[in-house]
């Protein structure tokens, strides 16, 4: 009976999610290309009885011990370096450390972390290994990813959600927030000065969602979902460059299927009408990141929803906007059950999947593997310098 709970469980997320595919089995996605490089493969610890039901987002603690939010079963799972359960963080319920929805995390140091419960404008604070809430910390955004701890600060890239023009239409604004780890609150450090655009029109929810951010001693790295454009900007905002970002073997599905996708026209009102989108293509980021070597890491998903299934193929590209110049591409060889996450940790890329085995038994693993991409067989292609006038 446990199994079989389990087993309906799983086919309920499978059907709100959609389901994610290796996109080279459908012919309307993806194209040939050079993957990334695996380099470890680990089965984190699961029971037919206490299993990762829809995981959300996942971090990688400085240990290498690893925390994914579920928002199917409204907790934070804890598994050790070697894949072995260490805790179960929460429980359903609106109190002092407890979950509706737990979202992105973010480790603050060995001891604290701070989950934002997702569809809340609030990050809860909770002390390790007991889960505890600490504290509680407010902020006026949406926050649809993780953030990013440097020195005694938080920062993530943010949007505040407003009605587009078109009836039925979302639009907003994108911000950086600056959450100093004792305050009570986060507040924007700056604000993109033309909110988020993509030739020069509101861009759907989709794209507003993508925004990420790598953070370093003197600045920002930030990237939009719409825009193949990364920009530096300093601690204040300032816009002090933007590379245009190439793509070799993305959006392998046919123009005139990117060129709808595109179209704020095209998106009115079926945010809230049609959740189960038919012919729709888009492109998301999905992970971005700084190298040891300076370098930017960036992972981008190419899909296409077709009724209830959504297509997609998973990409990894170096960037190296600092000598123009960008490795891009770089297929991700990974099937899952659900939508992989995905985390840059260093020079690599970690993705947690779950996965049906290959014996038709109907047992589900949770599959955490580490890639890497072969900059030594980079074939690098130019990343100019553009002036921001352009866009």
């Amino acid at each position: 009976m446990i199994r079989r709970n389990r087993n309906a469980l799983l086919s309920a997320v499978v059907a709100g999610l959609g389901s994610a595919a290796c996109a080279q089995s459908h012919p309307g996605v993806g194209s040939a290309a050079d993957s990334l490089q695996l380099a470890h493969s680990m089965e984190l610890q699961q029971l037919d009885s206490n299993f990762v039901a829809r995981p959300y987002r996942m971090a990688i603690r400085s240990d290498r011990s690893v925390m994914i939010s579920d928002i199917g079963r409204a907790v934070v799972w804890w598994f050790g370096p070697d894949g072995t359960l260490l805790r179960v963080i929460g429980r359903r319920g609106e109190g002092p450390g407890e979950f509706m929805r737990p979202g992105a995390i973010v480790a603050l140091d060995d001891s604290t972390i701070a989950v934002h419960e997702y569809g809340k404008r609030i990050l809860k604070v909770l002390r390790l290994p007991t889960g505890v809430e600490l504290r509680t910390v407010t902020f006026d955004a949406v926050v649809p990813f993780g953030g990013i701890s440097w020195r005694d600060t938080v920062w993530f890239g943010a949007m505040a959600v407003q009605r587009g023009s078109a009836a039925g239409s979302i639009a907003g604004v994108a911000s950086l927030m600056r959450w100093p780890i004792g305050d009570s609150a986060a507040t924007p450090q700056w604000t993109a000065p033309d909110g988020l655009s993509h030739n020069g029109l509101p861009t759907p929810l989709g794209g507003l969602a993508s925004q990420v951010i790598s953070v370093d001693s003197t600045g920002f790295w930030v990237k939009y979902g719409l825009r193949d454009v990364l920009e530096r900007r300093a601690r204040d905002g300032t816009l002090l460059g933007e590379w245009k970002i190439p793509a070799e073997h993305r959006r392998g599905v046919p123009a005139e299927r990117i060129d709808f996708a595109s179209k704020p026209s095209n998106w009115t009102a079926r945010e809230f009408t049609n959740p189960f989108w038919i012919d729709v293509t888009f492109s998301s980021d999905r992970g971005f990141g700084q190298r040891r070597d300076g370098t930017l890491m960036l992972v981008t998903m190419d899909g296409i929803v077709e009724g209830k299934v959504l297509l997609g193929t998973f990409y990894g590209s170096v960037l190296d906007p600092l000598h123009n110049r960008a490795c891009v591409d770089w297929v991700l060889p990974e099937r899952s059950l659900a939508i992989p996450l995905t985390v840059v940790v260093g020079d690599s890329l970690v993705v947690l999947s779950q996965e049906i085995d290959s014996a038709s038994t109907g047992r589900v693993h949770l599959m955490l593997r580490t890639f890497t991409l072969p900059t030594d067989q980079c074939r690098w292609q130019p990343m100019p310098k553009e002036s921001p006038a352009s866009h």
